[in-house]
Order: structure tokens, then C-alpha cells, then sequence
């Protein structure tokens, strides 16, 4: 009974994994993403997990918004409380020339 729970819980992790695979990952190293690619990709993150946020903070220097993706395992955030005294902060500057 055990090695059919293990097996089960296999198959959806690597079922989940699947889900988010990204463009180079799916194309094996021969492509990245654009710029709508990455985004997108967020999105489906911030949907499928409430750990996960993404906030539009502006507008980039090539006229695209800019976005702020959070993870916080208390599953919220907000800017105007963010307090850099109560928790470690973070920042991965992540997809910011897709498509190079």
C-alpha cells in the first residue's frame, strides 16, 4: 500500500512539474521565452498557488508594465506593510531580457 501511495504521489508531482515547465526547459535549451511568455508563466503561478503574488509596479523602459512576483508562504503582501525589520526579503531579478 505504501509503494502505490509513493508511486501515486510520483506521477502528480511529475505531472505538476510538467505543467511548469518553461520554454527553454521544454525546447531543451534552444529557446527562451518572450516577454508575453514569462508573464503568462506568472500568472499561472500566482493562479494555481496562493503563496505566490504578481503586482503590476509600473511601466518598463521598453513601454511594457512592470511586475513584482512574491512568494510568501503567509500568502499575502502588501507593499504599504512591507516591513524589512519582521521578515528576510528576497529579490530575484528574474526574466528581464526574455527572448535574448
Amino acid at each position: 500500500m505504501r509503494l502505490l501511495l509513493l508511486l501515486v504521489l510520483l506521477f502528480v508531482s511529475t505531472i505538476n512539474a510538467q505543467k511548469f515547465q518553461t520554454v527553454f526547459e521544454k525546447t531543451n535549451g534552444t529557446e527562451t521565452a518572450t516577454y508575453e511568455e514569462v508573464i503568462h508563466f506568472y500568472q499561472r503561478l500566482a493562479k494555481n498557488y496562493p503563496e505566490i503574488s504578481i503586482h503590476e509596479m509600473g511601466i518598463t523602459d521598453s513601454g511594457k508594465k512592470l511586475h513584482l512576483v512574491v512568494f510568501n508562504t503567509e500568502k499575502k503582501f502588501s507593499l504599504e506593510k512591507l516591513n524589512p525589520n519582521t521578515k528576510n526579503t528576497i529579490l530575484i531579478n528574474n526574466g528581464i531580457h526574455p527572448g535574448e
